[in-house]
């Protein structure tokens, strides 16, 4: 099996959590998924995952977990970058250190759970809105 993972903050982590599950990681960025579209339909695969956490968690809870936490990091990042923030400034804005923003800039996203996340989003001034569906 292959798997193609965006470049972005988290793909090391990425990597490194599906590395050892697949034949073989491709790190792509984004103008390339096209290409990437065309050739994974020659290639058979035995499973595919509806998006990289599928892939390399163990159980649905723990893909659905990781699936909140990235959304959640992705957007104190966006905020952070079009508040024009420094680290300092966002982490004096979110009431924590200028590392754990660090941390968040560079998807460390195990070490942020769900509640801290929300909170600092709060914190920016932002809403968060959940939606659960059944699963497919």
């Amino acid at each position: 099996d292959e798997i193609a993972v965006e470049a972005t903050g988290n793909t090391r982590l990425f990597h490194d959590a599906v590395v050892e599950k697949v034949a073989r990681v491709v790190v792509v960025n984004p103008g390339q998924f096209k290409v990437i579209s065309q050739s994974v339909k020659k290639h058979t695969m035995k499973t595919r995952f509806e998006n990289v956490w599928d892939a390399i968690e163990e159980t649905p809870a723990l893909a659905e977990n990781m699936k909140l936490r990235s959304e959640l990091m992705l957007a104190l990042k966006k905020h952070i970058r079009a508040e024009g923030l420094s680290q300092s400034q966002a982490a004096k804005k979110f009431g924590v250190t200028q590392p754990r923003i660090s941390d968040l800039m560079r998807g460390r996203i195990d070490l942020f759970a769900i509640d801290t996340l929300v909170n600092m989003l709060t914190t920016a001034g932002l809403r968060v809105k959940l939606r659960i569906a059944k699963a497919a």
